[in-house]
């Protein structure tokens, strides 16, 4: 009677410790004290950037979760036996969400940053056990742990080493994943890895391949790409709302929103001042992109509707809308389309001579064949991947042409596609820079 009594009291205390421990960021997925990994997500993840870095992920309803909460994420997975494809595709390409990964199997990390408020680290991978049922331990340390600043520069370090998940490389994993269904885990990653390559954090060793210059401008270009996707997808979903326009509802709404970062540029992120602009979090970003929005509707632009609308545009889409306009075009027609790309129209000012000495150098350095065989697998080429051929064109020798930098190759193709892939330029990456986005500004 005495020993049942000790261990009713022991049983007693244990839950009562349990209790504690949970309100004190103690998660071990003890249904009876409802201390699940994922009440974690619940409590922290409300409107802030949520980092997550998780070796397997078959969760993709926390994800979307958080994004109705309104968090933007970014993950970093390992692409394996024990990481889902069709997870993958939930949340690949949804506004707020960006993904890299690695394929070595030494990634093995579980790491939760919710914002400012706490981190989580311990042994549960996101996945639907490991955030419910798995015998797990996960721990919060708040903002004012030292290690807390320590584990927010280690996901930075994985994200900047980590490559960008593509529709591309997920198709090629999603087809390795469906042929080896009935192979042992070991054997899927050895198959992911022959697919994709063999990609660790980097201090991991052990005789990984080194990259080849242009793979690793392409990895860092992709980066860098896919920052500045998720920050317009905030300004395009909110300009949308807003219910009006300057230009009529059959105009790409992207030519109107690309006018719309001039006006940013030219009143408010003037000089260097978005240098210095403070990182906002989403509600901020979008409540001062709304306000935004209604006042360059209501003051109206009028490069926009007498210049762009009328003239830039229709000449833009007639010289390059198509691969046999392009095969057809006449010098002065790709030149003066080529002009109403301002990254590109602003290079007059590096030449003796202005427009001219200009338009002289682009033709004798690169040849009309070469320049028409460029803007033609930028535009209308293959792979299916746009940011692959932006890419291409940007380092690749076989496409480069000289006097077409990057900025170049990334508007011309925002001016002239079917996908609605935005116009990004130098003065699109420094307004959104000055209204709170992390983005690479030059």
């Amino acid at each position: 009677m005495n020993t049942l009594k000790s261990h009713e009291r022991y049983q007693k205390k244990l839950a009562t410790l349990l209790k504690v421990a949970c309100m004190d960021g103690l998660y071990t997925n003890r249904s009876a004290n409802k201390d699940f990994a994922y009440n974690a997500f619940t409590r922290y993840g409300r409107s802030c950037d949520v980092l997550i870095a998780s070796a397997f992920f078959s969760a993709a309803n926390t994800i979307i979760d958080l994004l109705e909460r309104g968090c933007q994420v970014q993950l970093v997975v390992r692409l394996g036996a024990a990481t889902s494809a069709e997870h993958l595709k939930k949340v690949l390409g949804k506004p707020g969400v960006q993904i890299r990964y690695f394929t070595d199997r030494s990634f093995h990390s579980k790491l939760y940053i919710f914002g400012a408020a706490c981190a989580l680290v311990g042994s549960a991978n996101l996945t639907e056990p490991g955030m419910t049922t798995n015998q797990e331990i996960v721990v919060t340390l708040g903002p004012d742990d030292p290690r807390f600043d320590e584990l927010v520069r280690l996901f930075g370090a994985y994200w900047d080493e980590a490559k960008v998940l593509t529709e591309e490389v997920l198709t090629r994993f999603a087809e390795v994943m469906r042929r080896n269904a009935a192979q042992s885990d070991q054997r899927v990653d050895s198959a992911v890895i022959d697919a994709l390559g063999r990609h660790a954090f980097t201090n991991i060793e052990r005789g990984l391949p080194k990259p080849g210059r242009r793979q690793e401008f392409l990895d860092a270009y992709l980066r860098r790409y896919q920052s500045f996707r998720d920050a317009y997808d905030v300004v395009y979903r909110v300009y949308k709302s807003v219910g009006r326009r300057i230009t009529a509802p059959t105009f790409p709404l992207r030519i109107e929103i690309d006018q719309w970062f001039s006006f940013i540029r030219e009143v408010y992120a003037v000089g260097d001042s978005y240098h210095s602009a403070p990182m906002l979090t989403r509600p901020e970003q979008e409540t001062r992109i709304h306000d935004l929005v209604e006042e360059f509707i209501a003051r109206g632009w009028e490069w926009l509707t007498e210049t762009v609308v009328p003239l830039s545009y229709p000449r833009v889409t007639s010289a390059l809308g198509r691969a046999s306009a392009i095969a057809t075009a006449t010098e002065d027609q790709l030149y003066q389309a080529l002009l109403c790309v301002h990254a590109f129209h602003d290079r007059f000012r590096f030449y003796d001579g202005g427009h001219p000495t200009m338009r002289l150098r682009l033709i004798e350095d690169n040849g009309i064949a070469r320049i028409k065989s460029t803007l033609t697998h930028l535009l209308h080429g293959e792979p299916s991947d746009h940011v692959i051929r932006m890419a291409d064109c940007i380092f690749d020798a076989k496409y480069q042409l000289q006097h077409f930098g990057e900025m170049c190759v990334q508007e011309t193709y925002g001016w002239v596609n079917n996908e609605d892939v935005p116009i990004c330029n130098g003065r699109t990456l420094k307004s959104l820079r000055w209204l709170g986005f992390n983005v690479h500004a030059p």
